[in-house]
């Protein structure tokens, strides 16, 4: 069985401390509170939201994208329409455009999971790259 790997996002700035004190939890694999979460959750950015992707209501790119992929309720004035997904980020438009958003993603196929996330075995394929050279500790350091 695979196992999807979904980015926790990032911290709002001005919350970055916070942001880590209330992530430890998930780290150490410990419980966190109902409240720490809810806080957590607050203070956060999520990974969908820092994607770059139009959204329904700002962009008209947006707007054509969300007409084509759902159906308009009778009684809707297309701008009544548009105005109830207004803010959704249409991810599909920065597949393959943005490094945070993957090609091949189980993305939508079931609640909680976006197009952010990817499988998380791909990333045995990438094991011996990340060896010799990654971006955060340099070449051939760990």
């Amino acid at each position: 069985m695979g196992l999807d790997l979904i980015p926790m996002g990032r911290p709002k700035p001005g919350h970055e401390e916070e942001w880590q004190r209330l992530m430890q939890p998930l780290y150490e694999e410990r419980e966190e509170t109902d409240e720490d979460t809810s806080r957590r959750l607050e203070i956060s950015e999520p990974a969908y939201a820092t994607a770059g992707a139009p959204r329904v209501g700002y962009s008209e790119e947006a707007n054509a994208w969300y007409r084509e992929h759902y159906k308009k309720p009778e009684g809707l004035t297309d701008a009544e329409f548009l105005e109830e997904a207004k803010g959704y980020y249409v991810l599909d438009l920065v597949v393959g455009k943005c490094d945070g958003v993957p090609v091949y993603s189980h993305g939508d196929l079931y609640d909680g999971v976006d197009k952010t996330s990817f499988r998380g075995k791909f990333l045995e394929f990438c094991e011996d790259c990340w060896k010799t050279t990654c971006c955060c500790t340099g070449p051939g350091l760990r």
